[in-house]
């Protein structure tokens, strides 16, 4: 405990129990006033004395009281400069000076690093090239198709990653590397044109494929006559007009829509995750994914009886609302959602909730069963009454009151 002096002034000082290393000094001014001041502004400036007029000074500038208002973990705390009671909670400091001050981002970069405290205010803007490009131009790709590439003249500004596909013409050749020989086939490629000379062409490619919707990724490929064949076909995409699948039909079930269903996946019934779920295991198939969900369990949320506090974060769990800090609710009535029939009621805006606090003038009730036992309230039984000015209890007859 501290002990500050001045010229008719004396301070007590000792730590606010809710606010970690913050103490408070009562400073007597005579016998009748009192102040509260905070460390080190006790030492170089005199308190003043609490008055009504300046609670409502730091009310009417959006102050609340210390006992009603607490603040984020990751808050700055601001103390009413007419009455040291009256605090604010200043989140957006707090971001500012931990470094979470970008708000907005230029393409092609994103917010990143949430302020915890939940104001929008983030640590950095960080580069998002998928979607960038894909903002740039929806028809780009980052992968092709066995034999092409993405075209070195035709991609994303932001990446050469994204971009449109073009044929390498695998085993063409140039107009240069032809000469004299006579073309029998020709290839738009990435470089130009390219062309198959009569007598390289001859190749019957055993154990490829001329798939209809181009290989697999991956796959290795053979050029026979100018045709690309593949090892592996893209799988699921076999039509159901053919006889039989060009590759292992064991894998594949075809449909009548786009022939893309996957027997591998058919026990994984979503194709998205809904709010409040989360995906327990993935299934890839033809460029597809599908998923078995769960309820979200939200861990370090709880069910919250009258919502989240203040700047707390929120976690859908199917369909329920948890929060990481409840809102507390002090004087809550949770067992009336409505005023009970008979009452004077305070409504509680916190929960919501009908607190009783009187009974209405005229109702028989008076909120409780009155108390019906006429000897309990002095009768006495009418034939131990031996006066003859008497008055009959009201519950029992047999029982009167003699004067």
């Amino acid at each position: 405990m501290l002990l500050l002096l001045k010229k008719y002034l004396s301070c007590i000082c000792a730590s606010l129990p809710m606010m970690v290393g913050v103490l408070f000094c009562i400073c007597t001014i005579s016998s009748a006033q009192a102040a509260i001041c905070f460390l080190p502004d006790c030492g170089d400036k005199d308190t003043i004395p609490e008055s009504n007029q300046d609670a409502e000074k730091c009310k009417d500038e959006g102050y609340e009281s210390f006992q009603n208002r607490v603040c984020h973990q990751y808050s700055i705390v601001e103390f009413c400069p007419y009455n040291s009671n009256y605090i604010k909670c200043n989140n957006k400091k707090w971001c500012e000076l931990n470094g979470y001050i970008e708000t907005v981002c230029e393409e092609p970069y994103e917010l990143f690093n949430k302020c915890p405290n939940g104001e929008e205010m983030y640590k950095e803007c960080k580069l998002n090239m998928e979607e960038a490009c894909m903002a740039e131009d929806p028809t780009y790709v980052s992968t092709c198709d066995a034999g092409w590439v993405i075209d070195p003249n035709d991609h994303c500004s932001y990446s050469d990653e994204f971009g449109h596909c073009c044929n390498t013409c695998p085993g063409f050749i140039s107009k240069e590397e032809l000469g004299d020989k006579t073309a029998v086939a020709s290839c738009d490629s990435c470089d130009g044109k390219k062309y198959i000379a009569a007598d390289d062409g001859f190749n019957m490619c055993e154990g490829f494929w001329d798939c209809q919707d181009g290989c697999e990724i991956g796959s290795e490929t053979c050029v026979s006559f100018g045709v690309t064949k593949c090892k592996v076909c893209k799988r699921c995409e076999a039509r159901c007009d053919l006889e039989e699948c060009p590759f292992d039909d064991n894998q594949v079930m075809c449909i009548e829509d786009d022939g893309s269903c996957c027997v591998p996946c058919a026990s994984f019934p979503e194709t998205s995750i809904p709010n409040g779920y989360i995906a327990t295991e993935t299934c890839t198939c033809c460029g597809k994914k599908q998923y078995k969900i769960a309820i979200n369990p939200c861990n370090g949320y709880q069910e919250c009886q009258y919502g989240g506090a203040e700047n707390s974060l929120s976690c859908q769990s199917g369909d329920i609302i948890k929060y990481n800090i409840c809102k507390e609710c002090p004087n809550a009535c949770p067992e009336n959602s409505s005023c009970p029939t008979g009452a004077v009621c305070q409504f509680d805006s916190c929960s919501g909730s009908y607190c009783p606090t009187g009974c209405k003038t005229g109702y028989t009730n008076y909120c409780s069963m009155p108390n019906t036992d006429c000897r309990s309230l002095g009768y006495y039984l009418a034939n131990n009454c031996w006066i003859t000015n008497t008055v009959k209890c009201p519950y029992n007859t047999n029982y009167v009151f003699c004067y």
